[in-house]
Formats: structure tokens, sequence, C-alpha cells
């Protein structure tokens, strides 16, 4: 009785460090997520790149496939 008693609090000790393991990588994620920075779009490019204006510096960057450069 006494090693099912043990076997259980082990078993609750281990779903509560995976729950706080699966948060603590999820703040590691966000953490680790890259800079959002805004721009104003300025002109679109031969190559399907976009001129933009972002923190007073002129940018080319690629566009999603999803946004249309007309």
């Amino acid at each position: 009785m006494q090693a099912f008693n043990q076997n259980e609090k082990l078993v609750n000790a281990l779903y509560e460090a995976r729950e706080q393991i699966t948060s603590l990588k999820e703040e590691v994620d966000k953490l680790c997520a890259p800079p959002s920075t805004y721009g104003v779009y300025l002109s679109v490019n031969d190559d399907g790149t976009v001129n933009i204006l972002s923190q007073g510096r002129k940018v080319k960057v690629n566009l999603h496939p999803s946004i249309k450069s007309d």
C-alpha cells in the first residue's frame, strides 16, 4: 500500500513537472521570437520585393505569399 501511495505521488509530480515544462517552453518560444517592427509601403520592385520605410531607413523586404504586391 505504501508503494502504491509513493507511486501515486510520483505520477502527480511528473504530471505537474510536464505542465510546468510546457508552460516554460511556450514562454521561451515567445521570448526567442524576432522583434516585430512596422513600416510604411513605398514601392514595388521588379523582383517582387517591396521597399518600405522602417525606423527612418529604407528597407527592401519580401512579401508573404498571401499579400499581393499590386
